[in-house]
């Protein structure tokens, strides 16, 4: 019986590229942005099968805001515009997110890409390859070279898009 997690990783040998993707900013995220992140998790993991389970604000703290000294985490959000039926600006609507997830064991560093999440009303936009390149780079600039992450083999949509972005197992 095969495993239903595939771990991908990926070498970074240069500094990533940078993306260009419509949106209105790429901010990380606060402790405020906790409901807006678990509304836009619960729209990105609608359709999944198997489906992940539904959270709520303590799980989501634990996950983007890790408490333990050996874990840091950091996460971006990709906020776009948010206009009325005429077009007319209305605001900023969150539409993706990416953490990077850091862990150190003595003198080994880890970096693990962490919910990867584009709303299905922002997908196919180059809103993920934004947020996976900000998060690659980030690694880069911290001198981390191995980017791992994981994701159930089901989710074939994913596993595609992860390799088109050079990430094998």
């Amino acid at each position: 019986m095969s495993v239903p997690i595939l771990v991908l990783r990926r070498t970074l040998n240069a500094r990533p590229q940078s993306i260009a993707a419509k949106v209105l900013a790429l901010r990380t995220a606060t402790l405020d942005d906790l409901d807006g992140w678990l509304k836009l998790r619960a729209a990105a993991v609608a359709k999944l099968q198997p489906k992940p389970g539904a959270w709520g604000v303590a799980d989501a703290r634990r996950e983007l805001f890790p408490a333990e000294e050996r874990q840091t985490a950091r996460t971006w959000l990709a906020m776009v515009a948010e206009t009325t039926e005429n077009d007319e600006p209305r605001g900023e609507i969150l539409a993706g997110s990416v953490t990077l997830l850091i862990g150190r064991a003595g003198c080994s560093v880890s970096a693990r890409v962490h919910w990867l999440l584009v709303h299905p009303s922002f997908r196919r936009r180059g809103i993920g390859k934004l947020l996976m390149a900000t998060l690659e780079q980030a690694c880069w600039d911290a001198d981390i070279r191995q980017v791992s992450l994981e994701t159930h083999r089901n989710w074939t949509a994913a596993v595609t898009f992860y390799r088109s972005l050079g990430y094998t197992h």
